[in-house]
């Protein structure tokens, strides 16, 4: 049996505060590498793959435990979760990250044999006023004769320690590493993108975006098939548009995703007595009472819906599947035909109500 997310959850913090005290001074010995290798095993638990662990740079008398997705939204809205339990005994003493902050000031690294700063990268912008984005072309001089991999490795590095994991993921869209110069055309260097972006926001009034887990999307699509659940949507609303691409193109995903603990559903209902003019105020309404619900337990995140043909969908990252179903069951819900669906191709239909 998979133990649930929530469950995990809760054993790595019951761990972590046992332990945390000898992090403390295993980091003021300067022993990084044994307090790498105990707390490793602890997010193993929860499927966090990357962190930093340090004395805190902000405040002397804290340290700091910073958790990266490395820009998957799906581990993003895991931490998120994990950090919405961190026990009230340990803030004293530490501060938790769900993505890399940006760093100010100088940065600098060495890594595959050549030394890096932030003037070292020429930036050529461009706005992506429909995505509302700030699509990108970097050209480095010193990464000729580095692999694509170690080229991708350091650009994620120096943009997340730059501007920050959250803007990395929130405002830059496509990324193109160049082989030359643009000669004519216009630059920023690294160092200076983070002001960009800022005054890209002001200019356009872009909503400032402070947690990934806040970013979304609007999409559309088109199917043949509208008898097929999820077929029939004509346009959705997604914190994760990673989930809607691998519904439609690789559902053996969420089969994997749930080996973490963590399941993706939705509910749904038939909106076909609704007035086309009521339809998303309607399953607007409809999310506040669910959401208000979820409150009293905790164990699910709405991230998206959709509107189609036949039916009106809410979609959720689950944390405990089985309390998530048995609270919904227990909301006495008075629309006809109700269901909830795991996102796994085949999965059971649940009537709720």
């Amino acid at each position: 049996m998979i133990t649930s997310y929530k469950q995990r959850v809760k054993s790595f913090w019951e761990l972590f505060c046992t332990e945390e005290a000898d992090f403390r001074s295993l980091i003021d010995e300067g022993n990084h590498t044994q307090a790498f290798a105990r707390l490793r095993p602890m997010l193993d638990l929860i499927s966090i793959g990357s962190f930093e662990l340090n004395a805190s740079k902000t405040d002397d008398s804290k340290y700091e435990l910073v958790m990266s997705g490395e820009g998957d939204l799906t581990t993003i809205f895991m931490i998120s979760y994990c950090m919405a339990h961190t026990p009230e005994e340990i803030s004293e003493k530490w501060i938790f990250h769900g993505t890399r902050p940006r760093l100010e000031g100088d940065f600098g690294i060495e890594m595959h044999g050549i030394s890096l700063s932030a003037e070292d990268f020429l930036i050529y912008p461009a706005l992506n006023k429909t995505n509302k984005k700030v699509d990108i072309s970097i050209y480095c001089s010193k990464f000729k004769g580095l692999s694509e991999e170690k080229k991708q490795e350091l650009m994620f590095i120096y943009l997340d320690s730059l501007i920050g994991e959250t803007y990395t993921i929130a405002y830059i869209g496509k990324i193109d590493l160049l082989g030359s110069k643009k000669i004519f055309k216009k630059h920023i260097t690294l160092a200076n993108l983070y002001q960009y972006i800022e005054e890209i926001i002001k200019e356009n009034g872009w909503e400032k975006i402070n947690d990934p887990c806040e970013w979304g999307c609007v999409y559309e699509q088109k199917s043949e098939d509208t008898e097929e659940v999820r077929n029939d949507i004509f346009i959705g609303y997604s914190n994760n548009m990673d989930i809607i691409r691998h519904f439609y193109t690789n559902k053996s995903w969420f089969k994997e995703i749930l080996n973490t603990g963590v399941s993706f559903g939705f509910l749904y209902y038939d909106n076909t007595e609704i007035s086309t003019e009521r339809l998303a105020e309607y399953r607007g309404e409809f999310e506040e009472r669910v959401v208000e619900a979820l409150q009293t337990i905790n164990v699910a995140t709405l991230i998206g819906g959709g509107t189609g043909i036949k039916n009106s969908y809410i979609d959720f990252i689950i944390f405990d599947e089985a309390e998530f179903i048995s609270l919904i069951t227990g909301l006495n819900l008075t629309e006809e035909k109700f269901y909830y669906r795991n996102f796994i191709d085949g999965s059971e239909i649940i009537k709720i109500n």
